[in-house]
Formats: structure tokens, C-alpha cells, sequence
């Protein structure tokens, strides 16, 4: 039977924090922008605009719980084509504001989807899914901050002070948060592996038998 060491103990609070964090902003998040959307536009359109984000989150949640390595592949793809969009939008914000003015803040809550899916895939591989959150969190600040304004000055033109409370960017202090505690976590139980491997095998002395 394995002894669990004080590393491996606060490897599994900080994996279990990072995940409970997570998954209260989530499902907290996710009431929100449901009612609101179904406030406005609300209807048959705002069911369809909740259920485009809503089922592919739901479905990435069950296939990074159950399946994590395929779950490891489909959130570093969507992070890829959310990035993606982060940067689109960097280049073209006034076009993408334009955009948004009547669908809400798309790129934002694509975004914001991809929480809870790297939450239940944290509790499987929580240096990867660390490293996803981070990225996931810096990504959009990066881009509100150096939006292109139609004079082509390389500014955020909302400043950096009000970048954290914008409806795009208000998820990335959680993401911010969740990712630094899976990723120590996921080192302190690598280098506990490691020391275990390390560890001499004891020798079998004349009077033990072998079990």
C-alpha cells in the first residue's frame, strides 16, 4: 500500500483548489450568461446562441474526465483556434465590436467554455491542463491591451487598469489562479515520482523471504 508524503497530500489539496475553483466560476458563469442570454435576445435565438456553447462544453467535460488523453488533444486544439480569434480580434477589434454589439461577447465566452472542460482534465494531468489555463488567461489580456485602433497605434484603448473587469477578460483572473495551483501541483507530484524511482531498492537479507 502507498504512503502518501506531505509533497503528494498538498499536490492533491492544490489539484482538488484548483479544480473546485474551477467548477464554482464555471457553474456560476454559466447561470449568468444562460440568463442573460435568455433575457436578451432571448427566444429561439438565445437557445441556439446557449446551446453553441453550452453542448460542446458539456461534451468536452465528459471527454476530458473520462478520456483525458483525447481530452488533452481536443482542449489544445480549441485553445489554438481561440487564440486564434484573440488575435484576429487584436488586429480587427472595431470590426469584431461591431460584431459582438448584438451576439454578446462571443470570443469572450468560447473562452470562458473552455474552463470547465481543462478543470475536469487538471484532475488527470494538472501540469498540462496548468499550462492550457495560464495560456487561456494571458491570451486575451494580450490582445485587449494591444488592440489596433484605426490609426494602426498598437494600444489598448480601454487602458490596462480596466482590462481585468471587461465582460471578454473578467474569467481570466480564475484561469489565472486555477492554472498557477494545477501546474504546482503537477510538479510536486512529478518530482515526488522522481524521488521514488530514485530511491534504492532495500536488499533482501539471509532471513527475509521474498513476499
Amino acid at each position: 500500500m502507498a504512503v502518501m508524503t506531505g509533497e503528494s497530500r498538498l499536490a492533491k489539496v492544490l489539484r482538488w483548489s484548483a479544480f473546485g475553483l474551477l467548477a464554482v466560476f464555471g457553474l456560476l458563469g454559466s447561470l449568468f450568461v444562460v440568463g442573460e442570454t435568455m433575457t436578451d435576445p432571448g427566444g429561439v435565438t438565445g437557445v441556439l446562441l446557449v446551446a453553441a456553447w453550452l453542448v460542446p462544453m458539456a461534451a468536452a467535460c465528459i471527454v476530458c474526465l473520462l478520456w483525458p488523453k483525447i481530452g488533452s488533444w481536443v482542449a489544445g486544439v480549441t485553445l489554438a483556434l481561440i487564440a486564434g480569434l484573440w488575435a484576429w480580434y487584436a488586429i480587427a477589434p472595431e470590426a469584431w465590436d461591431t460584431f459582438m454589439d448584438d451576439r454578446g461577447p462571443v470570443i469572450g465566452i468560447a473562452t470562458f467554455a473552455l474552463g470547465l472542460p481543462l478543470a475536469f482534465l487538471g484532475l488527470h494531468e494538472p501540469r498540462r491542463a496548468g499550462w492550457m489555463l495560464l495560456l487561456a488567461g494571458v491570451i486575451p489580456i494580450v490582445a485587449k491591451a494591444m488592440e489596433i485602433t484605426e490609426s494602426g497605434d498598437s494600444v489598448g484603448r480601454g487602458g490596462l487598469g480596466g482590462l481585468l473587469s471587461t465582460s471578454g477578460t473578467i474569467f481570466t483572473v480564475p484561469f489565472l489562479l486555477s492554472g498557477a495551483l494545477f501546474l504546482i501541483s503537477g510538479l510536486l507530484h512529478r518530482r515526488e515520482e522522481a524521488g521514488t524511482r530514485g530511491q534504492p531498492t532495500a536488499p533482501i537479507t539471509a532471513g527475509s523471504a521474498p513476499l
